[in-house]
């Protein structure tokens, strides 16, 4: 018995469907030449905007993975610090070589010599940053929550939302810094309000770039923060304001101000890797949102320190 497979796209079912019974079922009625040359035509057509919709649907998708492999870049050498470094080999595992999941799996877990501490969270979150894999993401929320779960201050509150917001999960990242900041406000700690209002501002603008979420209750607040990020800023704060104007910025002049604020930021910096590659990401962030921009009109948002 023989069978005919067509393996088509959606746009091809749906002409075919259409074009179908009157072209090749057209039972009294005989299409004349011209309506099948015609036929022919239109599907060729088809045929070539359903290959330049893929082509477009790829360079989106590019575009997305360069992005996320610029963050996840930012992302490593932020978790990958001097004590991080000092779990990782305590448990045996060796962070300048490729990591494999099963060793992982049988390594990373509290002992007596080296018990649940903030370090070892951020090694977990590390560990599933580098292997990009969704159980040991999860072993790392697990151990999160087993520190941080009763966390009552603002301090490890703040710490619990930047470990969940590598961890990617950013929604509750920001839910956990509102929830710091509040505290923070509340206890009047200068320090904790300063920091929270900073990473409250920067997951606002990490999420929007990352995954198009946009929460008005959330920019809303970011916005009146970012006063404050400029007034006084003791620990270069620049960043984090040049980061969401790049995101933001609803023209030429407010993205290429942020740029600006993003540079500045890194000129007083220290100048090693990990201000080297969130400069990078950030830079990149901003370049997509101006060649996104249709008209340079307009000027940059009412901040007072701008």
């Amino acid at each position: 018995m023989k069978c005919e497979v067509q393996i088509k796209t959606l746009l091809e079912e749906a002409f075919d469907a259409k074009s179908h019974d009157l072209v090749y079922k057209p039972g009294k009625h005989i299409p004349a030449p011209r309506l099948k040359a015609q036929f022919a035509t239109l599907a060729s057509a088809l045929k070539t905007i359903d290959s330049q919709s893929e082509f477009l649907k790829d360079l989106i998708l590019d575009e997305d993975r360069e992005l996320s492999l610029r963050r996840n870049a930012c992302l490593e050498v932020f978790l990958k610090d001097e004590k991080t470094v000092t779990v990782a080999q305590q448990l045996g595992l060796e962070l300048d070589q490729p990591l494999a999941l099963v060793t992982v799996v049988q390594r990373l877990k509290p002992t007596e010599k080296v018990p649940l501490s903030p370090q070892f969270c951020e090694l977990a979150a590390l560990c599933a940053l580098l292997l990009n894999n969704d159980y040991i993401r999860e072993v790392a929320l697990d151990f999160l929550n087993q520190q941080y779960g009763m966390a009552l201050e603002a301090e490890p509150i703040r710490r619990r939302a930047y470990l969940k917001w590598t961890l990617g999960n950013t929604k509750e990242a920001i839910k956990d810094t509102d929830r710091a900041l509040s505290l923070a406000i509340r206890e009047q700690e200068s320090i904790e309000i300063a920091k929270g209002k900073n990473n409250f501002v920067y997951f606002v603008a990490d999420i929007k770039c990352v995954e198009g979420v946009q929460h008005d209750e959330w920019l809303a607040k970011a916005w009146s923060y970012l006063p404050d990020l400029l007034v006084d800023d003791p620990y270069n704060y620049k960043d984090t304001v040049g980061f969401f104007f790049a995101i933001f910025g609803q023209c030429r002049d407010a993205i290429i101000a942020g740029w600006d604020l993003l540079r500045d930021s890194y000129d007083a910096s220290q100048k090693d890797e990990r201000t080297e590659r969130f400069l990078r990401y950030h830079e990149y962030s901003a370049l997509r949102r101006l060649l996104g921009i249709t008209s340079g009109e307009g000027s940059v948002p009412k901040i007072q320190a701008i």
